[in-house]
């Protein structure tokens, strides 16, 4: 993912620190957190710009960027989710996640840097492979959106 610059004031910046400082956390974790309470207020959607999920009959595509990993069965993208919510939570190290045989294989792969974490993934029949650094916030979010559009997908087998 692309990062950006923001700008604000100094005394909007000696607060965010202040409350990054009051939780242990850095500066980016408390915006997360403030976005998933306008998420759960409902005045932001439930989404993660970039990182498309769509379920379809007994299937779940998974897109970052440009990078569509091949269909995924609801279990297959639980699974995704259990890992992410895995690094979202202080997980130290990598993990790869590898399903399906030949053309249709899906190779998943997360590791922590630092503080963030970096998504991965190999697509088998045209050799791309894709990255993106997200905030442990940002890689629950995704796990909650993968589960919930794994349910979706699961009941219209």
């Amino acid at each position: 993912m692309k990062s950006t610059t923001i700008m604000l004031p100094g005394a909007r910046v000696a607060q965010l620190r202040a409350l990054a400082e009051a939780d242990g956390t850095t500066i980016s974790e408390v915006i997360d957190r403030l976005i998933n309470a306008e998420i759960a207020a409902g005045r932001l959607p439930d989404r993660l710009p970039g990182f498309d999920v769509v379920p379809t009959a007994g299937r779940v595509f998974l897109s970052m960027q440009t990078f569509t990993f091949p269909a995924m069965s609801p279990a297959q993208a639980r699974k995704i989710a259990d890992i992410l919510d895995e690094f979202g939570t202080d997980k130290e190290g990598g993990k790869k996640a590898t399903f399906g045989k030949g053309d249709d294989e899906i190779s998943f792969k997360i590791a922590r840097k630092g503080r963030g974490i970096i998504i991965a993934g190999d697509d088998v029949q045209t050799g791309r492979t894709m990255k993106a650094t997200v905030t442990p916030g940002m890689a629950r979010d995704l796990a909650r959106i993968i589960r919930t559009e794994a349910t979706k997908a699961a009941k219209h087998r």
